[in-house]
């Protein structure tokens, strides 16, 4: 059985030079990708996508998460509504909305508030992002 050819370095210098090789270290965000982040953000602040350019995945995917909960429950009343009218006008079965009335106010206030908040947090990041473009590297 053929073995190894033996390293000069034993034990614990040698783990550790292994380590040192084997870590991973990303490229440093740029000044340029840190602009178009900050751009990007004001308009499309509430998908979050700024965030996955400054790779900040996690809080990406919470603010996208966020975005989504808060879009189908600001819209969701507004189809059920709609639905609920074509179906009358086109002489189906006429649905009593009272009875929704404040389960569908409820839906579309905290989607409303969701939705603004995520608008908003993007906003706010998207500044910040700008106002600070000047400690990445150029």
């Amino acid at each position: 059985m053929p073995t190894k050819p033996s390293s000069k370095k034993h034990g614990k210098a040698y783990l550790d030079e292994a380590v040192e090789k084997s870590t991973y270290r990303a490229k440093p965000i740029t000044r340029k990708k840190a602009i178009i982040a900050g751009c990007l953000a004001l308009p499309l602040g509430s998908t979050g996508i700024h965030n996955f350019l400054m790779r900040n995945k996690k809080r990406g995917f919470f603010h996208l998460l966020i975005s989504s909960i808060a879009f189908g429950l600001f819209f969701f009343p507004f189809s059920h509504a709609l639905l609920a009218v074509y179906s009358c006008q086109m002489g189906g079965e006429c649905i009593d909305m009272s009875s929704y009335d404040d389960t569908l106010n409820a839906l579309l206030i905290t989607g409303l508030v969701l939705l603004a908040g995520s608008i908003i947090w993007g906003a706010v990041e998207g500044i910040i992002i700008l106002i600070n473009h000047k400690r990445f590297e150029e």
